[in-house]
């Protein structure tokens, strides 16, 4: 279910489902042996952002918004049209807005990125985690639209390339974050 268009507040429900879900995680992951929560923390938001990662982060994103073209290009030839989503973000409607995307950013990244891939990987392949993170990181953007998700599952791809490139969760943090400002801000 889509909430109403012209209320951004609502965005906010989604943003604390997903606190909801990252304690969930933090305790999954405490359980799973990494002790106190800062030690599950830690295990899940693993690397650092220093200038290689922030170099890395904008040219994954440079290379994420080149591919939006010949994707939207292919799936306007098949009939998918992308409809106008996203929210307001005048006035004070900005803040939850903002809240939502960078929020969005910090848990999508911790749980798809920081916690899905290294567990997958030890289970299916990189190959595997990346394919099953990145369709499952598209199943969820289904609410925008089908469009939109097709796109996303090759975004999650070069997310989860920089994950494994620069083993930092932090750097694809950034690829997201600056990705939904760009998005839903300008």
């Amino acid at each position: 279910m889509q909430p109403p268009p012209d209320n951004p507040w609502y965005a906010l429900l989604y943003t604390t489902a997903q606190v909801i879900g990252f304690v969930l995680l933090l305790a999954i992951t405490r359980a799973e042996g990494y002790g106190t929560w800062r030690g599950a923390f830690r295990s899940i938001y693993t690397g650092g952002l220093g200038r290689r990662e922030i170099l890395y982060a904008f040219a994954a994103l440079g290379a994420a918004f080149m591919l939006w073209w010949p994707i939207n290009l292919m799936l306007s030839a098949l009939g998918m049209s992308w409809p106008k989503w996203g929210y307001s973000t005048s006035g004070l409607n900005a803040v939850p807005v903002a809240i939502w995307a960078l929020g969005a950013a910090f848990f999508e990244e911790g749980f798809f990125r920081g916690y899905s891939i290294p567990r997958l990987n030890k289970a299916v392949g990189t190959a595997g985690a990346l394919l099953i993170t990145s369709a499952a990181f598209a199943a969820i953007h289904l609410r925008f639209c089908p469009a939109l998700s097709v796109y996303i599952f090759f975004w999650a791809l070069i997310a989860g390339g920089l994950f494994l490139y620069t083993k930092s969760t932090w750097s694809c943090f950034l690829y997201h974050a600056a990705n939904n400002v760009i998005v839903d801000f300008l």
